[in-house]
């Protein structure tokens, strides 16, 4: 296999992983320039994944992110709703170097989430050779493929205690690479909205973090960026993957701070 090829299209947030540092990933909900993703590497973020869950980021302008991140060397995921072949196709040939999906509560779910996301004979990606990832070079396609499938990222979301309760098995499906629990919907789905500091969210990083260490996989940790004690309380645990805030959040903190310290000056 090229080592070139290899190098060209590394995901570095995740050699940042396998060398035990942490990807520090930044929110897309609203932000739609190419511009943002040049300042998000400009902040110290590694990652960042556009939310096509809960955000308003179109499509069309989710791929121009994705490409745009490729170049400038940050890495880009794609949160999509639901798994759905189409949706996550058209956004890893757009750029994207992985898909996060929610609510993958059973082991079947992961499965089907990794067979949308690799080629053959991973998985049922469709083939195409001509996207941004390979900079539109040509090597030769099975090359392509096999380091395509090495680099993309399958991360799947524990937000439920279903999937806590079935957190050994998801862990242990081969191609997932991250589990990333989201904190607020695990919450809810708990019957304890609101409670970051309940025991029952502390026993669902335990046993997420303790699958990811016995099958080698990776615990993100998602929905703490207001709460600095906790995002480390669980990065002192395991958990590496952080997603530290979101575009229009951290716009309204930093334009909120100064609008109040201008009128602190009033005359």
């Amino acid at each position: 296999m090229s080592e070139s090829l290899e190098e060209f299209v590394r995901n570095r947030s995740k050699a940042r992983l396998a060398d035990g540092r942490l990807s520090i990933c930044v929110t897309f909900r609203q932000m739609q320039s190419v511009e943002m993703v040049r300042a998000a590497k400009a902040c110290g973020y590694d990652s960042l994944y556009v939310d096509h869950e809960h955000g308003s980021v179109p499509l069309e302008a989710t791929r121009q992110i994705c490409a745009a991140a490729l170049d400038i060397g940050i890495t880009a995921l794609v949160r999509v709703p639901k798994i759905e072949s189409d949706l996550v196709g058209h956004v890893l040939d757009g750029g994207a170097m992985g898909v996060i999906f929610p609510h993958i509560d059973t082991p079947e779910l992961a499965k089907r989430a990794v067979e949308v996301c690799k080629y053959p004979p991973t998985g049922r990606r469709g083939v195409n050779n001509s996207i941004p990832q390979f900079g539109y070079r040509k090597w030769p396609g099975v090359d392509m493929r096999a380091v395509l499938n090495k680099e993309t990222w399958v991360v799947c979301q524990v937000e439920s205690g279903e999937c806590v309760s079935n957190i050994d098995a998801i862990a242990a499906v081969e191609g997932v690479d991250i589990l990333f629990v989201g904190t607020n919907d695990l919450c809810a789905d708990l019957g304890i909205d609101g409670q970051l500091d309940h025991p029952q969210v502390e026993h669902a990083y335990q046993a997420t973090i303790a699958a990811c260490k016995k099958h080698g996989k990776v615990c993100g940790i998602g929905g703490l960026a207001a709460r600095e004690d906790l995002l480390k309380k669980y990065i002192d645990m395991g958990g590496r993957f952080v997603a530290a805030g979101a575009d229009q959040a951290f716009f309204e903190a930093g334009a909120r701070k100064r609008a109040q310290f201008i009128q602190s000056l009033q005359p």
